[in-house]
This record gives C-alpha cells, structure tokens and sequence, in this order.
C-alpha cells in the first residue's frame, strides 16, 4: 500500500473523509528513541485543513475533525514509553495482540510492532489508516492491521491484552467514549496507555474509567522536548484489567 492511491470511493478500509487535494506532498520525519528509531511519513500541507469544505461537510454530519496528519507530541510521549517499558503485557505466539485507537499516523503503534506486538490500527478516517500501515511498511514492520472503528460501535468479541491511544481527550465529549472503548477492549489481565498532554477534559479521565469498573489506574507523569528545545508536559495514564 506504501505509495499507492486507492479510489477513494471504494476504499478498502472504509469511508476517506480527508480530501487528499488539501494535504499536498509528504515529507518524512526520523524520531529517535534511545536506540531505537522510526521513520514518520506524514502530509506537509495541513494549515488550511480544517477550512476545507469536505472537511465543513464532515463536521456538520459528525462532528468530524482531521487532526490525524499532526504528529502530536503525546504520540511521541507514548512512543517513548513504549520504547523502555518493562512491564509491557508477554509476547507470545499465541496473544501478541495490540490494538491503538485513533492512530493518526501510527507512531506508538509502530513502536509496539518494534516491541514484538501484533498491531491492530483503528481511526474514523481510512487514510489515516492507510499512512498508519505504509509507515508500519517504511520502517520494514510486518504483522499491522487496519480496521475503521466508531467508538459508539465497537465491535463485539473483540479483546487485547494491549490498548493504545494517544492525544485523544481534546474535547469534553471524548472522554466517556473513551473510557468505554478501553473498558470494551481491554481483555482480562491486559494493560490500556493513554497520554495526553495535560488538556483540561482529561482530568475526568480516571473517574470515567472507574464508572466503567477499570478501577486500577495509575498516573505517570512524562514529558517530551520540540525542535525548538521546548518541553511539553503530559500524563501516560495506565489501565489495568484483573484476571
């Protein structure tokens, strides 16, 4: 798929609602996490993004807003955290399943495949699925999946022992929803990351979790330094399930 253009109107992996006439060339981006490294293609042009009017369209019918081709720093943050980790759930033929909601382009997915998993990359949007697994191809990762994922409609029977979600509390109207999602996903014994960038409406987070009956969450404090030598604070907020 690396490289490729698929007709949009019969998408494999379900409904593109970014036009790709307003992203413009992609450029690659190298991240380095101590000694492991990935390589991020993503879209160059996306400042007049949200003025598009497919992207008015998408709103009005849903609400929808592409903030997928930003690579957001509470991606990095969960990449970082992944890249050392020692108490990640056990690999093992059988169960190295990881799932990451909203994946945008993929990084702490990506990291995750580093670290042996088994990806499943899930988004409202399919051409964020489609970087997400062309950039799985760049950094010569097998073993990801795609899958167009509402979270009002999750799909039943599903579970992983790891799920991963970065930057997506941005809005109060998110936060329940996600907390159902995890809740929905998380198989027994498993481990759910989520980091986000310290915004307001997460703060709702944990108590949301334990209305759903997560009750085991644990707050890890992190941080991830720009380009431009600024460093941005964040929290990794840790989910476990009991057995």
């Amino acid at each position: 798929m690396t490289g490729s253009i698929i007709d949009d109107e019969n998408h494999p992996l379900g409904p593109v609602l970014t036009p790709r006439s307003a992203l413009g060339p992609d450029r690659e981006d190298t991240l380095d996490f101590g000694k492991r490294q990935l390589t991020i293609r993503r879209p160059t042009n996306t400042q007049d993004l949200l003025d598009h009017p497919d992207i008015h369209n998408a709103f009005a019918a849903d609400e929808y807003l592409p903030y997928w081709p930003e690579l957001w720093p509470a991606s990095r943050m969960l990449a970082e955290y992944l890249s050392g980790a020692d108490d990640l759930p056990t690999v093992t033929p059988d169960e190295p399943k990881a799932i990451e909601l909203g994946c945008g382009l993929g990084l702490p997915g990506l990291m995750a495949m580093v670290r042996g998993f088994r990806v499943t990359f899930t988004d409202y949007d399919a051409l964020a699925l489609e970087y997400a697994l062309a950039n799985a191809t760049l950094n010569g990762l097998s073993g990801a999946d795609a899958l167009f994922l509402d979270w009002r409609k999750p799909p039943e029977g599903l579970r992983f022992p790891l799920v991963l979600g970065s930057d997506l509390l941005y809005e109060p109207g998110k936060v329940g929803p996600l907390a159902r999602i995890v809740e929905t996903l998380l198989a027994p014994g498993g481990i759910a990351l989520i980091s986000d960038p310290d915004r307001g409406p997460a703060k709702r987070f944990a108590s949301e979790l334990y209305q759903c009956g997560l009750t085991r969450c644990k707050l890890v404090q992190t941080s991830v330094t720009e380009p431009d030598g600024k460093t941005i604070g964040g929290t990794i907020y840790r989910v476990e399930r009991s057995l």
